[in-house]
């Protein structure tokens, strides 16, 4: 399978770009300079690492906070990720390793959902051939799994989610059958996989998928003979039903490209947005073509405009507006941005005052916020940068009889989730709460968090004020709790003005905790002809049951091939027994476990930590 390079531009190639570097010049006007058009925001860096950084792949949730994810090379390459959802950047974590050493393997796809749910698909080796990977962070990213195991390689992996319901569908091609079958699959919001799907629309490559608020799929795909490619376009209202796809649609018949990579947003309103890489004029270019829900066609046009060759094409809607922003860069110089918000604006460079760019990719907030992510260079290696483009609109209230602006009142906090762990030295308990910013307060400046607490099942009236934190701050650790102790809380902003909001919703401890230290260990019993593999589960009991009457411990497996969210409940086991003997476990398979407590009230705890076999 033919891939694209994905690596980092060595330094020296850098530096014959910057000396090679030719003047830009537009087919109707020269290239206009920052800040003319668009507002952009001072780059910032995302990545902080001494290794090079590359690839990265942004999503934005419904508060307009940003998650981002690149490949970083080092000893191996592995996926970083970051968000600004608590109002800053947080310090970037590792989140998978990729195998594969060749360099078609990684090539990722990213969706986000309005809650901030991110999937990652990629591709890399697998144990035939290439296939298709899955991991999906819902506060933690879960273990890594195979989707499609399948015989032939699988690559060019694209995935989107439902806006209706969160529904996560993920499209690649796939050389198992035919040379190439474009693949479908889908995963509902509680993990349950669908089966692959072959999508009948003829054979095809480097698929591109996009759902609307109306929860239609649409897709744009590639046909290669003779080093040039088409671009067509099928969608879908029911994508669970691969009988419902659309009769193809051929958006161009010939784009002078052996890899033209076709990419498809879409609105509100049914209509889908199409951007390729196009040399019919005979340079590298990004084309656009707009089709209508009624199906008809716009003209295609060069949004690109540029004498050099345009690269690593990237396109974002305003899914409310149906704005259209698409970014690309030129010879890895600099990042260009045009827009159409009723009829093009034109290249506009970006990134005037950084060192050579590349790999730009964006997304668009209901604000028409546009919202890069990039690499470039900086020093001896590359980084992650992201800024913003664009201004929201400050809402402000007037009276008739005063200019001056009134701010509204603050708005609680949202998103406040309560932790409770363990804290063996000095045996205690903490909690720690968290939450996120209020979009609401963007014109309110803000001087602090206040946190309430109160005994867990007291009315609202017992709410006493327990500690404050900075505006920048959304974060705080109750500490030294007894295990008696159970807690309710809730948290307010404080304006500079000095008006408090409301309280947000509260969260409550939960009134029994699971296991600790959950350990596996495995044995083999050979008795005569017999080999019965036997996993041993072990676990300690939790201070933090102090006064709870734990009546059980519920048992639960999954494999290491599938999702936590996909695991049985395997065995019951009384209150005061500590271990468990898992007999008969296929030999073939790994697991997972974990445990929960259940007390006399039926009550049961979150699960434990996960203890595994050696793998």
């Amino acid at each position: 399978m033919k891939k694209t390079t994905i690596a980092i531009i060595p330094l020296v190639l850098f530096v014959l770009l910057i000396s090679a570097s030719a003047m830009l010049t537009q087919e109707n006007s020269s290239p206009r300079p920052l800040g003319t058009l668009f507002a952009p925001s001072t780059p910032i860096v995302i990545s902080d690492s001494i290794s090079p950084s590359s690839s990265p792949l942004i999503g934005l949730d419904a508060n307009g906070a940003a998650h981002v994810v690149w490949i970083e090379y080092g000893d191996f390459r592995r996926f970083m990720y970051a968000d600004n959802k608590d109002g800053s950047w947080i310090d970037p974590s590792a989140v998978e390793r990729i195998i594969g050493t060749a360099d078609w393997a990684g090539d990722p796809a990213f969706a986000v959902t309005a809650g901030g749910v991110c999937h990652l698909t990629f591709q890399d080796a697998g144990p035939t051939s290439a296939d298709i990977f899955y991991l999906v962070n819902n506060n933690g990213w879960s273990r890594l799994i195979n989707i499609c195991f399948n015989g032939g390689g699988s690559g060019y992996s694209s995935c989107a989610v439902n806006p209706v319901d969160d529904t996560f569908y993920v499209v690649w091609n796939d050389e198992t059958v035919n040379m190439w079958d474009i693949y479908l699959k889908f995963r509902s919001p509680s993990g349950t996989w669908g089966q692959i799907q072959t999508v009948p629309v003829g054979l095809g490559y480097t698929p591109d998928i996009s759902l609307d608020a109306r929860g239609t799929a649409h897709l744009v795909w590639s046909t290669r003979s003779g080093g040039d490619s088409a671009v067509l376009y099928s969608r879908n209202p029911n994508p669970q039903n691969s009988s419902q796809w659309t009769s193809p649609i051929m958006i161009k018949a010939s784009t002078a490209e052996d890899y033209c990579f076709p990419m498809v947003r879409s609105d509100e309103s049914g209509n889908a947005y199409i951007l390729w890489k196009d040399g019919t004029r005979g340079n590298d270019e990004f084309f656009f073509r707009k089709v209508s829900s009624d199906g008809s066609l716009s003209d295609e046009a060069n949004v690109s405009q540029t004498a050099t060759s345009s690269q690593d094409g990237a396109i974002a809607v305003n899914a409310k507006t149906g704005n259209v922003y698409v970014a690309w860069s030129e010879g890895g110089q600099g990042i260009y941005l045009n827009a159409n918000t009723g009829t093009w604006s034109g290249p506009t460079l970006l990134t005037t005052s950084l060192g050579p760019s590349f790999q730009p990719n964006l997304a668009v907030d209901s604000a028409d916020v546009v919202h890069l992510v990039y690499a470039s260079q900086t020093g001896r290696t590359s980084e992650i940068m992201y800024q913003t483009v664009g201004e929201r609109t400050q809402p402000t209230t007037t009276t008739t009889t005063t200019t001056t602006s009134v701010l509204p009142d603050p708005m609680p906090p949202t998103d406040l989730v309560l932790d409770s762990r363990l804290d063996e030295f000095p045996n205690k308990k903490i909690n720690t709460l968290s939450w996120h910013r209020n979009l609401l307060n963007k014109t309110i400046p803000l001087e602090s968090y206040r946190i309430y607490r109160k005994g867990a099942g007291q009315p609202d009236s017992a709410y006493g004020f327990l500690a404050a934190v900075p505006a920048d701050f959304f974060r705080y650790e109750d500490k030294d709790l007894q295990f008696s102790q159970s807690f309710a809380y809730a948290v307010s902003s404080l304006a500079m003005s000095g008006k408090e909001s409301e309280l947000s919703a509260p969260v409550t401890e939960n009134s029994i905790f699971p296991p600790r230290n959950v350990q596996v260990r495995t044995i083999v019993n050979r008795s005569l002809s017999l080999y019965e593999k036997i996993n041993i589960i072990t676990w300690l009991e939790t201070p933090m049951n102090a006064g709870v009457a734990v009546a059980e411990y519920h048992i639960y497996r999954w494999s290491v091939d599938a999702e936590s969210s996909e695991c049985e409940l395997i065995a019951t086991v009384g209150a005061n027994v500590q271990a468990f003997s898992d007999r008969r476990v296929p030999r073939d398979q790994k697991f997972f476990y974990a445990l929960t407590a259940v007390d006399t009230a039926g009550r049961e705890s979150t699960r434990s930590d996960p203890g595994h076999e050696e793998f």
